[in-house]
C-alpha cells in the first residue's frame, strides 16, 4: 500500500449522485468480505435530496448534501482501513506501518471511558419498547446488506446491513499491527466508534426509507442533515470521541442498533486470550529465542532465489545455535513468515534459500506448527462465532446462521517484527514483476481471446514493477523500442492493426529478466447500412455493405433474405451478390418490396412494430452482418380482431390503467330493458374478454350515459337510458374500479340525464352537465337538463348547481384548458369559462360571449363531428387550439337522412388568459381547411406524434338515420393543419361507432349499432378492428428501460429520467391520457409535450408538466418519439 493511497482515501470528494464512491484503489466493496456498509444506502438517502423543493430551500438543501458526503466520506476511510487490514493480516510491511500509523493516531488522540455494554442494551430495549417496536426489527443483514429493502409486510422500516466479517478483519488487522497484549485499549475505541457511526447512517437510512415511501415529507432528510455538526465536530461523533459541549444535540431518530453491542463478544471472541489468534501464536513462537542469536545476515541485500548466511556469534558458545537443528524449527522471512529452505545448519551460521515469494523485512527463527494446530485454530474460531451468536440471541435477535469462517494455520501470520537497525532485516530483490501488460480496445476493455475488429486502434499498456538494481525495458514485435518508462504504453494504428499482432515486453533488473507476450487476435466483420433500412411499399431502398478495412483483393460478399416472422413467400427481393473491389471497403444494393400476391395481401402481411424482413450479408474471412428492413404502407393498416370474442357493441369504451378496454351498452337483446346492461372487459394483448361484477339488483341500463376518467384511475359513469314510456334509468352514478374489475353505485343525481357529456376537472372532481330528462326513439325529448353536479370521487359524494346553461344540445363538447379554465361547445357556438379565485365552481368565474363558427350548421349531436384538444406543446407556450373536423351538413332541426355532412374543418384558436378565441376554416397559409371527403360521426383520436387520426363515420344523413359510408380513415397533421387520407377499413361504422388509442400505438375501432343505422348498415357490430398507422412499419419503437422519479406518484413540474436504448435519436416525449369514449364525444383524451431537458449515455431527462390545468390529475401514457416519428409503447404514470 503506497502513500497516495491513503491520501486518495482521506480527500475523497463524493459527487452528486452515485451508486458508491470512486477509486484510484481497487474498492474494499470487490474484495474479499465486503464493505462495513452497504454503498446502495447512500444511493437511497440521496434520492431524498435531489433538489429544492421549497421556495428559497437551495442553499439549505445542498448543505444537507455537504453533510451527507461527510459522513459518506467517513465510511469511505473505514471501508479502506478494512482493506488495509486485510493487507496486513497477510504481511504487508507497507500496510502493518499505515495501519499502526492509524491506531496510534487517530485513535489516541481522545480517549474515551470503557462502555457499559449491559446498560446500553437495557436503554435500547427500553427505547424500543416505547415505539412499539422490537429489538429484532432492528435486526440487519449480517452477511452483508443485500442492496436497499422497500419495507416488510409489517410497515416497518429496515435497519442497516451490517457485514460482521468486515467488522472482524479489522479487529484482526489491529492484533496483528499491535500485538495481543497492546491491542485491547484501541479495540474498544474502534467499538465504540462503529457502533456510533452505523448507528447514525441505520438512523439516515431509516429516515429516507420513510421519505420514500411518502411517510415523511421530503423536507425531514434535509432539517435532519442540517441539525448534525460539522467538519470536525462531525468526524468526533462518527470516529466515537465524546460530543463537544457545543455541538447541537442530534434528533432522537439515531439510536444505536442492539446488535452492534456484541460486537465486543466477537472482539474478545477472535483476538483475547484463548482465541483463534492466540492459539496460533502460542503455536508458532520462538521458545528457544533463537532470533535473538542472529548477529548478521549477509549479504543483507539479496535476490530472491539465492542463499544468505545468518551468523551467531562464534566467539561464545551461548550465544550460538544449536546442534543439531532443532527439528520443529526452521527459518521464516516476510510475508507472514514464508518459510526458507535451509541448506546448512551449523553452530556458528544458517544457509537458507531466499525463497521467490519472500521481501524485505525481518528473518525469524520459529517452530513449525503441529499437525493439529489447524484444527484448534478452527475450533477457537467457532466458539468465538457461537458466543456471538448467543450474544444476538440474548437480545431477541435470535441465532443467526453465521457459520465457522473456514480456517488453516495459513490464515494467521507470524508476527515478525524488528526495528530499521535490526541485525536479523534484511533487503530483498527480485527479478522484475511484470504486474499487467494488456491490450485495449478504444473504449478501454481488454482485448481477449476474440480479438479485435481489423482497422481498430489498440494500445498496449504494461505496469512494471521493480525492487532491484536499474531497470530496463523494451518491446519487439508489432513495435521495436528501448529505454520505456515502468508505467508505459504504445499505440497500435487502424493501420497495423489490419492483421494479428503479438507484441514483446523484456524487463531487466540486477535480478534477473522477464518478457512477455501479448497478442492480438484481428478479425473483420461485414457492415449494413443505413439501420434500420427503410422503404416505401412502393418503393426501394439502397443498402450499403462495408467491410471492417479495405480489401487487399475482390470481395464477392453473398446476401440472402427471411421473412422476420419466418413466413412465406419473401416480403423484399435483393441482388445474390455484390463485389467490394480491390483497395475498397464498401459496395451497394437496391433492396425492394416483393409484392407477390398484389399491394392488399402483401400490406395485410405485414406486422405492425416489427421489420417485414431481415437481409443477411456473408464473405470469406468476415463476420456476417445483417440488418432489419422496414416496408412502410403509406396509409397504414387495419385489421379486423380474429377470433371475434366480443359479445356486446361497444358504444362506451375506456382505457383502463391495466392496459384492458373497458367497453358497456345496452344488453342488445332486451335493449328496451332498462334494467339490464352489458358490461365487457377486453385485453388487446391476448385478445380476451372477461365480464366484471356488477353487484345490483337493478342493474340500470347504461346505455348512452356520460364518462369520464377519474385521478384514482376509476371509471365514472353517470346517467343512461331514459325513455317516456316505462320509466328511467338515468339518475344513477356509476363507477368502475380496474383494480377490483367491480362496478359500484354512488347514488343518485337530482335529474334524469340522458346524453350527459362528463369532464375531469384540474382539481380533480368531475363536472357533469347536459342530457335529457327522457326520450324515445326516434326524436321525441323531454327536455335538455340545465343544471349541473360536480362529483366529488374522494367523498363519492354530488353537489348540484341549478340554471347553469341555456338552450344547450345533448352531448356539448367540454375540455379543460391551461389555466383550469373550460372550453364548452354546442351545436355551432362556443364558451370559455374563466375560473376565480378559490374552489372552482360553475358560479365562481367569468363566461365568455358567443364564439360562432364560420358554419352555421352543427357539430353536436344529430350531427357530429370530431372534435379534439390539439397538442399542448412547452415549445409552443401550451397554446390552446381546438380541431373541429367534418360534421352535420345543416342546422340541428334541418337534418335529413339525405343531408349531406360537411368536408370542412375549423380551428379555434383559443387566447386563455383574455377568455377569448377565434374560429377559422382555414389552415395557417389562408388556403381552405378541408377533409379529405365529407363526414359526420367521426371519431378523432390523438396519436403519440401529435397527429390526429379519423375514423368512423357517414357521408350523409344525421345520427339515427345514415346512408353512405366513409370506409377509410384520415390523418389531420398539426403542424401543417393538412388532412391526407390513410388505411382502408374493413366495417363501415356509423351511429355509436367508438375509436381508442391503445398503448402500443394502434387504435381500436368498434361499435356501431343496428336499430339507429339505415340499410345497408342496419346490424350490430361486435367486431374490434385495428389500424397501425403507418409510423409503426417506418422502424424499431424507441425502448423505455425504466422510468425514474421521486415518489409513488409524479408530481407537477417534477423531474424524470428515462431510461432509453437511444436518447440521442429521441424527437419528443409526450403526455397522453387515456381516452373514454361515446358519440364521438373524448373529454378525456389529451397531448400534453414535456421538454427535454438533458441527455446523458442511456438517460433522457424531462419536466413533467407544470399544472392540472394543462394535465388534470390522473393516469397518462408516457411515449418517446424518435425523429423518424415512430413511438415507444406507452408506460403508464399517474400525475398527482
Amino acid at each position: 500500500m503506497h502513500d497516495h493511497h491513503l491520501r486518495k482515501a482521506q480527500d475523497h470528494d463524493a459527487p452528486d449522485q452515485h451508486e458508491r464512491p470512486d477509486h484510484e484503489a481497487p474498492h474494499p466493496h470487490e474484495g474479499p468480505g465486503g464493505p462495513v456498509v452497504d454503498y446502495h444506502v447512500f444511493s437511497t438517502i440521496r434520492s431524498t435530496l435531489r433538489g429544492p423543493v421549497t421556495q428559497g430551500g437551495a442553499s439549505r438543501w445542498a448543505s444537507a448534501v455537504a453533510v451527507l458526503d461527510e459522513i459518506e466520506q467517513h465510511v469511505v476511510r473505514l471501508d479502506w482501513l478494512i482493506g488495509l487490514s486485510r493487507r496486513a493480516v497477510v504481511g504487508e510491511h507497507d500496510a502493518r506501518q499505515l495501519l499502526g500509523q492509524w491506531l496510534g493516531s487517530e485513535l489516541a488522540e481522545r480517549p474515551i471511558p470503557a462502555s457499559n455494554a449491559e446498560g446500553t442494551l437495557a436503554v435500547a430495549r427500553a427505547t424500543l419498547k416505547e415505539e412499539g417496536r422490537s429489538v429484532s426489527d432492528q435486526e440487519g443483514n449480517l452477511h452483508g446488506h443485500n442492496g436497499p429493502d422497500h419495507g416488510g409486510q409489517d410497515g416497518r422500516d429496515p435497519t442497516l446491513g451490517i457485514n460482521v466479517k468486515a467488522i472482524r478483519e479489522l479487529f484482526l488487522g489491529a492484533v496483528y499491527v499491535l500485538g495481543p497484549d497492546n491491542a485491547d485499549r484501541r479495540l474498544e475505541l474502534l467499538q465504540v466508534g462503529l457502533q456510533r457511526s452505523i448507528g447514525l447512517m441505520d438512523s439516515l437510512h431509516h429516515q429516507a426509507t420513510r421519505v420514500l415511501q411518502g411517510r415523511e415529507h421530503p423536507d425531514s432528510m434535509p432539517n435532519l442533515l442540517n441539525q448534525l455538526p460539522r467538519g470536525r465536530d462531525l468526524d468526533v461523533i462518527l470516529k466515537g470521541y465524546p460530543r463537544p459541549p457545543t455541538a447541537p444535540k442530534l434528533p432522537p431518530l439515531p439510536k444505536i442498533n442492539p446488535i452492534l453491542e456484541c460486537l465486543g463478544t466477537l472482539r474478545n471472541g477472535t483476538v483475547g486470550s484463548g482465541s483463534a489468534v492466540s492459539t496460533w501464536i502460542n503455536a508458532t513462537t520462538d521458545t528457544l529465542n533463537l532470533t535473538q542469536l542472529i548477529t548478521r545476515i549477509a549479504p543483507s541485500n539479496v535476490c530472491a532465489g539465492r542463499d544468505i548466511v545468518i551468523h551467531a556469534d562464534r566467539s561464545e558458545p551461548a550465544k550460538q545455535f544449536p546442534l543439531p537443528q532443532p527439528a520443529d524449527y526452521g527459518v521464516f522471512l516476510e510475508p507472514c513468515g514464508t518459510p526458507a529452505a535451509v541448506r546448512e545448519w551449523a553452530n556458528d551460521h544458517v544457509t537458507v534459500t531466499v525463497p521467490n515469494g519472500a521481501r524485505s523485512g525481518c528473518v525469524i527463527f520459529g517452530r513449525l506448527p503441529a499437525e493439529n494446530t489447524g484444527a484448534g485454530v478452527v475450533q477457537a474460531e467457532v466458539a468465538a462465532l457461537e458466543r456471538f451468536s448467543t450474544c444476538l440471541n440474548s437480545i431477541g435477535v435470535g441465532r443467526p446462521q453465521v457459520g465457522p469462517i473456514a480456517l488453516n494455520p495459513r490464515s494467521f501470520c507470524r508476527i515478525t517484527v524488528c526495528s530499521p537497525d535490526s541485525p536479523n532485516l534484511i533487503t530483498v530483490g527480485h527479478a522484475p514483476d511484470v504486474f499487467s501488460f494488456v491490450a485495449r480496445d478504444p473504449a478501454g476493455r481488454e482485448i481477449g481471446a476474440a480479438g479485435v475488429e481489423a482497422g481498430t486502434t489498440v494500445t498496449v499498456v504494461w505496469e512494471v514493477r521493480s525492487d532491484a538494481g536499474p531497470l530496463q525495458i523494451a518491446t519487439s514485435g508489432a513495435k521495436t523500442l528501448t529505454g520505456q518508462p515502468a508505467i508505459g504504453s504504445v499505440v497500435l494504428s487502424p493501420l497495423d492493426m489490419r492483421t494479428k499482432q503479438t507484441l514483446t515486453l523484456q524487463a531487466t533488473n540486477s535480478c534477473g529478466t522477464v518478457s512477455r507476450t501479448v497478442a492480438i487476435p484481428v478479425f473483420r466483420k461485414l457492415y449494413l447500412a443505413p439501420k434500420p433500412l427503410s422503404m416505401m411499399v412502393d418503393g426501394q431502398a439502397t443498402l450499403t455493405v462495408r467491410s471492417s478495412c479495405p480489401v487487399t483483393s475482390d470481395l464477392t460478399v453473398a446476401f440472402s433474405a427471411a421473412n422476420s416472422d419466418g413466413t412465406a413467400p419473401l416480403r423484399v427481393t435483393v441482388p445474390p451478390t455484390a463485389t467490394i473491389r480491390t483497395g475498397q471497403d464498401a459496395a451497394t444494393v437496391s433492396v425492394a418490396p416483393a409484392l407477390t400476391g398484389g399491394l392488399a395481401a402483401y400490406i395485410a402481411s405485414l406486422r405492425p412494430g416489427f421489420a417485414a424482413a431481415v437481409v443477411t450479408a456473408t464473405a470469406a474471412d468476415h463476420q456476417p452482418g445483417s440488418v432489419g428492413v422496414w416496408v412502410e404502407p403509406p396509409r397504414g393498416q387495419s385489421k379486423v380482431v380474429s377470433p371475434t370474442t366480443t359479445d356486446l357493441v361497444a358504444v362506451h369504451m375506456a382505457l383502463l390503467r391495466t392496459g384492458r378496454v373497458l367497453m358497456f351498452s345496452a344488453d342488445d337483446t332486451d335493449f328496451g330493458n332498462i334494467d339490464k346492461v352489458k358490461t365487457r372487459e377486453w385485453n388487446p394483448v391476448t385478445n380476451s374478454v372477461t365480464t366484471p361484477t356488477f353487484p345490483y339488483p337493478a342493474h340500470k341500463n347504461l346505455f348512452c350515459a356520460g364518462h369520464c376518467l377519474l385521478p384514482d384511475g376509476r371509471v365514472l359513469v353517470v346517467g343512461g337510458h331514459a325513455i317516456l314510456a316505462g320509466g328511467s334509468a338515468a339518475k344513477a352514478v356509476h363507477t368502475f374500479d380496474p383494480q377490483t374489475n367491480t362496478w359500484s353505485r354512488h347514488g343518485f343525481m337530482q335529474k334524469d340525464r340522458w346524453y350527459p357529456t362528463c369532464l375531469t376537472l384540474a382539481d380533480g372532481r368531475a363536472l357533469i352537465t347536459s342530457g335529457s330528462e327522457a326520450g324515445g326513439p326516434p326524436t321525441v325529448f323531454k327536455g335538455i337538463v340545465r343544471d349541473v353536479e360536480i362529483f366529488d370521487p374522494a367523498a363519492n359524494s354530488l353537489t348540484n348547481f341549478p340554471n347553469i346553461h341555456g338552450d344547450i344540445c345533448m352531448y356539448p363538447y367540454m375540455f379543460v384548458l391551461p389555466g383550469e379554465s373550460l372550453f364548452f361547445h354546442s351545436r355551432n357556438v362556443s364558451w370559455l369559462f374563466l375560473p376565480g379565485s378559490g374552489t372552482w365552481s360553475p358560479t365562481n368565474g367569468t363566461w365568455s360571449g358567443d364564439i360562432r363558427m364560420q358554419s352555421s350548421s352543427t357539430r353536436t349531436y344529430p350531427g357530429m363531428a370530431g372534435c379534439v384538444l390539439l397538442p399542448l406543446l412547452p415549445e409552443a407556450g401550451y397554446a390552446v387550439r381546438v380541431l373541429m373536423a367534418g360534421g352535420g351538413g345543416a342546422k340541428e332541426n334541418d337534418l335529413n337522412p339525405a343531408t349531406v355532412a360537411t368536408r370542412t374543418a375549423e380551428i379555434l384558436d383559443i387566447d386563455v388568459s383574455q377568455n377569448t378565441g377565434t374560429w377559422r376554416n382555414t389552415d395557417r397559409s389562408g388556403a381552405p381547411l378541408l377533409m379529405t371527403t365529407s363526414r359526420f360521426m367521426s371519431d378523432g383520436v390523438l396519436l403519440p406524434d401529435g397527429t390526429v387520426l379519423f375514423v368512423n363515420g357517414a357521408a350523409t344523413g344525421k345520427a339515427d338515420h345514415s346512408h353512405v359510408s366513409v370506409e377509410f380513415a384520415e390523418l389531420f397533421d398539426p403542424e401543417t393543419e393538412s388532412f391526407r387520407p390513410l388505411t382502408s377499413m374493413t366495417i363501415p361504422r356509423h351511429y355509436h361507432g367508438t375509436a381508442l388509442l391503445l398503448p402500443d400505438g394502434r387504435v381500436a375501432v368498434a361499435g356501431h349499432t343496428s336499430d339507429f343505422n339505415e340499410p345497408p348498415v342496419k346490424v350490430n357490430r361486435y367486431e374490434v378492428e385495428i389500424v397501425s398507422p403507418p409510423y409503426l412499419f417506418r422502424g424499431p419503437q424507441p425502448a423505455i428501460n425504466g422510468i425514474t422519479f421521486i415518489g409513488s406518484t409524479l408530481g407537477y413540474g417534477q423531474a424524470l429520467i428515462f431510461s432509453t436504448d437511444r436518447p440521442d435519436d429521441i424527437a419528443r416525449v409526450a403526455l397522453l391520457r387515456p381516452g373514454s369514449v361515446t358519440h364521438q364525444l373524448n373529454t378525456d383524451q389529451r397531448y400534453i409535450g414535456l421538454r427535454i431537458t438533458a441527455r446523458s449515455g442511456e438517460t433522457l431527462s424531462v419536466t413533467a408538466p407544470p399544472g392540472p390545468g394543462i394535465a388534470p390529475p390522473g393516469d397518462y401514457l408516457i411515449f418517446l418519439v424518435d425523429t423518424r416519428g415512430v413511438p415507444s409503447r406507452g408506460h403508464f404514470v399517474r400525475l398527482r
